[in-house]
């Protein structure tokens, strides 16, 4: 294959350049753990355990979350198995250390190696895994030729592929076609992820659901809550949610529009990449908001209009905050995120057309009269004004809601039996079956 062959040959000449600059901008950014460097370049300080090894690999948070009663599952049916867990994201590695804590202390974590091959190899030689579970949409040729040359069972988990994937992919569907059949089993999330798959050449696909669709609501310290609950008192709030460049505008437009119908209006925004809040605080207070800045400890105040909440794993306490929520990335040209996470806690939910990440979630919403659909700044400041200001209908819209979602749940079952006949056993286990 001429495409991977040259992708090889360029990252073998260029690779470490390119990617040495790259890990330097993503530590200023705060993007990387410095501590922990040498993991991008598959070298670990952890010893391989004893036993089976099943490696899951998700490149954020939420593609962590959606595994994590999975891999207690498989734990459970097996004591003697191990597991160990990839992630590209600081998100993502502090979720699993609370986890570790709370209840998967078995779980080893590192950082993901890059795909450079002198890396993936010495990845996969320290830690040798009898399967590899890759999660969404992480696809990387270098890992995945090797995985297939060393005979270890690949299996895409919860698989998600938006229409601009796509679009990129079938430009070299050949190559494309070549990765994906090195996967012994393709579990798509949805009809589209399937079919697009199939069009790009891919066997061995199954679609047993979404394991979002399976997901406890997320968390939140109480005692956080109360403090922000106490702050804000009765105020009218609403919250933009997981918002992108350009998004952050919007809502402060939607604030002006809404401000003299709704008095002491509180806006809530919750940026999706929290490193962006430098150049958020600096627009808003630029444009005359007076803004507190969550990260830096500060509660919003009788005189506060913007509330910034830039901080990691805290969209469960926003959530609760109120009744009323956009869902970024929906207006500007991103995808946005699930929005499940928001009904789940009480929010009627507002969405534009771009719903490339979710969309066969939003769509159904839309249609089950779910969710407001809007198209602009004027529809979206008018469908929070009716979420704010008729409970009927927020409790209406997430009635539909919740109905959607307990008819498309049971993906996590469906998902175990797909991936037994590849799941290693201990030699305890094989042993306690054969008596």
């Amino acid at each position: 294959m001429l495409f991977l062959h040259l992708y090889r040959i360029g990252l073998r000449l260029f690779g470490p350049y390119f990617i040495a600059r790259m890990l330097r901008r993503r530590i200023a950014g705060e993007k990387e753990d410095p501590a922990r460097l040498n993991e991008r370049y598959g070298i670990s300080d952890k010893p391989r355990p004893d036993g089976p090894l099943i490696w899951f690999h998700g490149a954020s948070m939420g593609e962590a979350i959606s595994v994590m009663d999975i891999i207690l599952r498989l734990k459970a049916e097996d004591p003697g198995r191990q597991f160990l867990m990839t992630t590209g994201s600081v998100t993502a590695a502090n979720l699993v250390a609370r986890r570790q804590a709370a209840d998967m202390d078995f779980l080893i974590h590192q950082w993901a190696p890059l795909d450079y091959h002198l890396w993936v190899n010495r990845f996969l030689d320290h830690w040798q895994p009898d399967v590899a579970m890759r999660i969404e949409s992480d696809i990387w040729p270098n890992m995945t030729l090797a995985c297939a040359k060393r005979n270890i069972p690949l299996i895409m988990v919860n698989g998600r592929m938006a229409a601009r994937s796509y679009n990129k992919w079938k430009k070299i569907k050949s190559p494309v076609a070549h990765l994906l059949n090195c996967y012994a089993l393709l579990i798509a999330q949805d009809e589209t992820t399937a079919n697009y798959l199939k069009q790009l050449g891919a066997k061995n696909i199954a679609l047993p659901g979404n394991l979002k669709l399976d997901a406890e609501p997320l968390e939140a310290k109480q005692s956080e809550l109360d403090k922000l609950l106490a702050a804000i008192g009765t105020r009218p709030r609403w919250l933009a949610a997981s918002t992108h460049p350009g998004e952050e505008d919007m809502a402060a437009e939607v604030h002006d529009l809404l401000a003299g119908r709704h008095d002491g209006l509180l806006t809530l925004v919750a940026p999706r990449h929290p490193d962006r809040a430098g150049d958020i605080l600096a627009y808003l207070r630029g444009k005359g908001y007076k803004v507190a800045q969550r990260s830096k400890g500060e509660l919003p105040d009788a005189d506060t209009q913007i509330y910034l909440s830039d901080t990691l794993g805290e969209m469960g306490l926003f959530y609760r905050l109120g009744k009323a929520a956009f869902l970024g990335g929906t207006l500007a040209p991103v995808g946005g995120q699930n929005p499940l996470e928001a009904t789940r806690l009480g929010n009627g939910v507002a969405f534009g057309p771009h719903i490339g990440a979710f969309p066969e979630i939003f769509t159904r919403l839309r249609e089950n009269k779910a969710a407001l659909f809007v198209e602009n700044v004027p529809q979206l400041a008018e469908a929070i004004h009716r979420l704010m200001s008729e409970p009927e209908l927020v409790e209406t819209l997430v009635a539909n809601a919740d109905n959607y979602d307990q008819s498309m749940r049971g993906a996590t079952l469906r998902t175990l039996e797909l991936i037994a006949p590849y799941m290693p056993v201990s030699s305890a286990q094989a042993r306690q079956e054969n008596v």
